[in-house]
């Protein structure tokens, strides 16, 4: 499964940067509760990088910050050693989760602004997350969560779960065949001291499916989520970097973070120097690590750890886009056609590389429908399928239909109509035959079915298109493009209601 891609050094990494060597003290932010924004830490990036010799804050002084502020409901940002931490103060509500991706992104990163994240700390540095609210995560999963999964459902070691060690420098994965029953699975944890990795809790936990399946169409790219339980002043893995961008969500217990800027995984008498960022998470806590960043963690205090790494932008970038668009893009330039010189090996590959970088930088714009055909194609057969709020389920082929005579909408040209989510779907023509490629009916296994389709008879980008524009405004059926028989538009909306691709009401 491609959701937490563990030791896989072939694929290229975006290496965070590791920036400013001394501390930020603590400031105090005038928030009321609303997101930081920007200028809020770029003013502090600033400041501190006009002052590269100013101290870090000294416990003394962090502790007199927090007493002279205890009675205000002011967030505190830190900059420090390349990553930014945000510290919440007690007593603020929890917030429950929302339905939207954008709206679930902003409840996991709170109070970073979501807009604000991208301009500075995406792909860029580690975001430390301090909440101070034990509760924050809770809903999500719990270890009474996980033994229930395990009494009610056939868990597969190794399809579903792994029970992993790292001891004396050793890695090691202890998976027997056949079914985890709870007995097995805790005899490992309690008496044997090993971790236990869960590859895909949103199978078997509505909220993580709700979640993930959020954030999906959000970032517009598989998102993926692993569990992991961990034995008191005990480590499962040793130190390994991903090929997905990392948010850690701790629920239970507490869990020591070293994370360094570099690439590759390692022993760990091979890690040299201090790490960029080391922090112990508590419940509720965040930390955001950009992919490529050399990472390790094992419980600590004597509590034990359990913690969701929700995962995304795995195999999704220029590189993956390119790699499946430019065959047919440099095809369809003549002078691409043209054969090798004569001498081809002959001469070096500097000399040929730089006579293929003249022709690249003479290249015309390049048409990427084929590789972002591709794209769609294979996230739409990995993603999750929609969750829908009861709702969305009343306006759908789910329980709008004529069994026990509850009538559907009636489909006319002035039914409302809108798509269950943006990008729910996509038209890819394949040599010749035009297909409608969708997630409706996709399971929450990862890749269990067949990619899903509608063959179609006439085009249907332009409408998908608008409808995608649209989203999630509802749109009578005739204002929907392009221009032509209502009664075709009305037939049409009404079998892509039936394949669920359509939520439906009457105007």
């Amino acid at each position: 499964m491609p959701t937490n891609s563990l030791h896989n050094s072939a694929v290229p990494s975006l290496i965070g940067k590791q920036t400013r060597k001394n501390a930020k003290p603590l400031q105090k932010l005038d928030k009321k509760k609303k997101p930081l924004v920007a200028s809020q830490l770029k003013q502090l990036a600033n400041s501190h990088s006009k002052n590269p010799s100013q101290q870090p804050a000294t416990n003394s002084q962090q502790k007199t910050a927090t007493s002279n502020n205890k009675n205000k409901t002011s967030d505190k940002t830190q900059t420090s050693k390349g990553y930014v931490k945000i510290v919440r103060e007690l007593n603020q509500p929890t917030p429950k989760l929302p339905r939207t991706g954008k709206n679930c992104f902003q409840w996991m990163i709170d109070p970073v602004d979501e807009k604000e994240f991208f301009s500075t700390i995406w792909e860029q540095q580690p975001l430390l997350i301090s909440r101070n609210d034990p509760n924050y995560y809770k809903k999500l999963f719990s270890s009474p969560i996980f033994n229930n999964i395990l009494q009610k459902n056939p868990i597969q070691f190794t399809e579903n779960l792994d029970i992993t060690s790292y001891k004396d420098g050793k890695r090691e994965t202890h998976n027997p065949e056949g079914r985890a029953y709870p007995a097995v699975v805790w005899d490992y944890y309690k008496n044997q001291g090993c971790s236990v990795r869960m590859l895909n809790p949103q199978t078997y936990s509505t909220p993580i499916w709700r979640l993930c399946s959020a954030l999906q169409d959000y970032f517009h790219s598989f998102t993926g989520c692993n569990m992991y339980l961990t034995p008191p002043d005990s480590q499962g893995f040793a130190p390994h970097f991903d090929d997905i961008e990392a948010f850690v969500l701790q629920i239970e217990g507490s869990k020591l973070w070293k994370c360094v800027c570099a690439t590759g995984n390692f022993n760990q008498n091979e890690i040299r120097g201090p790490p960029a960022l080391t922090v112990a998470l508590q419940p509720g806590d965040l930390l955001y690590f950009p992919r490529g960043w050399v990472h390790q963690a094992a419980s600590c205090d004597g509590k034990h750890s359990l913690h969701l790494t929700i995962s995304t932008y795995q195999q999704h970038s220029w590189a993956t886009l390119l790699a499946a668009a430019l065959p047919t893009a440099l095809a369809n330039i003549p002078y691409m056609r043209q054969g090798l010189p004569r001498s081809v090996f002959s001469q070096s590959p500097k000399e040929l590389g730089e006579a293929a970088s003249e022709l690249l930088a003479s290249l015309p714009p390049l048409d990427l429908k084929v590789g972002l055909d591709t794209l769609a194609r294979n996230l739409l057969h990995s993603s999750l399928p929609p969750c829908l709020s009861p709702e969305e389920k009343a306006q759908s082929a789910l329980t709008t239909s004529s069994k026990w005579g509850e009538p559907g909408p009636t489909f006319k040209s002035t039914t409302l109509i809108r798509l269950v989510r943006r990008h729910c779907c996509r038209v890819v023509n394949e040599a010749g035959q035009l297909r409608l490629y969708h997630n409706l009916a996709n399971s929450r296994v990862y890749q269990e079915k067949e990619p899903q389709y509608v063959e179609l008879e006439a085009d249907l980008s332009e409408a998908i298109h608008f409808l995608n524009c649209q989203y999630p405004q509802w749109t009578p059926i005739s204002a929907v493009p392009p221009r032509g028989d209502v009664e075709d538009k009305v037939y049409i909306a009404n079998e892509l209601f039936k394949q669920g691709i359509l939520l439906a009401k009457n105007s």
